[in-house]
């Protein structure tokens, strides 16, 4: 290695962890195996061995609000947010949420191949105790601290039907879509940063999705991985414009339903993901993903019909879906969708013939562009 580099050494950690994090919510009462991969990790440390990176991490701002619904930061300072959807059913959500970045893991020394709130109550006091319900969290490589938000903020949630909790609501809109979708069409997500009751905490919900997460049942649309956009030599991209129609292409022709919300490049999202199984737990591992973007400034939701959506008849699965005699599909009947409501998406589809949402980007975690994005 050249003098120069000697002050700091660049080492490739492999950490053991299931990036696959939305693939740990339960439909049971016991927890679900994380399914672990090899992620590689690009983190500089300095001589004195100190497991961590100095002054790489810009402080955080001071929250707008600490406490809402019972719950305070001063009894967990990962609390970052409140998430709300189905107001006024029995099993909405309206629960904190919270997040350990990938920072905390390091500093405190715990195993990434652990998912700290997959089993743990929101209250410290109660973290050695086991928990089925866990807490809902973001995903934690990419920090809530008021300073940055992810272009995608990644959360994930239990969907657990005998007790009716957490994330088991969001399933409404893959079974019973129109009725639940009609009825709430939005999410409202603030951050500890934002004014509670600011309009522009609500997400129009746009998209939602049955996403395998086993190679061994097709293709996997890393959906959990699509953070910051501008990462985009990940996925074989030279810029971050192709990277966000990529993910929304294929958010897009996998969605079970439609409707006329509008998407552009520069939008801000939010995934949620919880489990669930129609072929079965013990035979294919899924999970039902729901997109929804920010309200932008200025924007009202007069400007929307919701009633307007619609079901999507034929929306693209995976190989196992398609060869199980139980399903009503064989084969997917190609991309129906209004492309028109993603901005500049046909000039996009058209300077990228070769695009094809059935097999997937894979994440080249080897790339050693600037803009390598975080695993």
């Amino acid at each position: 290695m050249k003098s120069s580099r000697n002050a700091r050494k660049s080492i490739a950690l492999l950490l053991a962890g299931a990036a696959l994090i939305g693939v740990l919510t339960s439909c049971q009462s016991e927890p679900e195996i994380p399914e672990l991969e090899v992620i590689q990790l690009s983190v500089e440390l300095p001589t004195d061995g100190n497991p961590l990176p100095r002054g790489t991490f810009t402080p955080p701002a001071e929250p707008v609000w600490t406490e809402h619904g019972g719950y305070s930061r001063e009894v967990n300072d990962e609390f970052v947010g409140w998430i709300s959807v189905g107001e006024g059913r029995s099993n909405q959500v309206d629960y904190p949420v919270v997040q350990k970045t990938l920072a905390s893991y390091l500093a405190e020394g715990i195993p990434l191949s652990h998912f700290y709130y997959l089993n743990r109550e929101f209250e410290p006091s109660k973290h050695h105790q086991h928990s089925d319900r866990g807490t809902i969290f973001v995903d934690r490589h990419t920090p809530i601290d008021g300073v940055q938000r992810p272009d995608n903020t990644v959360i994930y949630g239990h969907n657990m039907a005998r007790n009716r909790v957490k994330f088991n609501f969001l399933v409404n809109y893959r079974y019973e879509f129109l009725d639940t979708y009609r009825e709430f069409p939005t999410v409202h997500f603030a951050t500890v940063y934002d004014e509670f009751d600011d309009p522009r905490n609500t997400y129009l919900i746009f998209a939602g999705m049955l996403a395998h997460t086993r190679d061994v049942d097709g293709p996997v649309f890393d959906y959990h991985r699509r953070r910051i956009f501008n990462e985009y030599c990940c996925w074989g991209y030279d810029n971050a414009k192709d990277n966000f129609f990529d993910f929304i292409g294929n958010v897009m022709n996998r969605s079970s339903f439609y409707t006329d919300v509008d998407i552009e490049f520069g939008d801000e999202f939010i995934t949620l993901s919880t489990c669930d199984y129609p072929l079965g737990r013990d035979r294919v591992s899924s999970r039902f993903v729901l997109f929804a973007r920010r309200l932008r400034p200025g924007e009202s939701l007069d400007k929307f019909d919701f009633n307007a959506a619609y079901e999507n008849p034929d929306p693209l699965y995976f190989d196992r879906w398609y060869a199980d005699s139980r399903t009503p599909q064989s084969e997917w009947g190609g991309m129906t969708w209004d492309t028109a409501l993603v901005r500049d998406f046909d000039e996009w589809l058209a300077n990228n013939p070769d695009w094809d949402p059935q097999v997937p980007n894979i994440c080249n975690f080897a790339c050693d562009a600037p803009n390598c994005p975080r695993p």
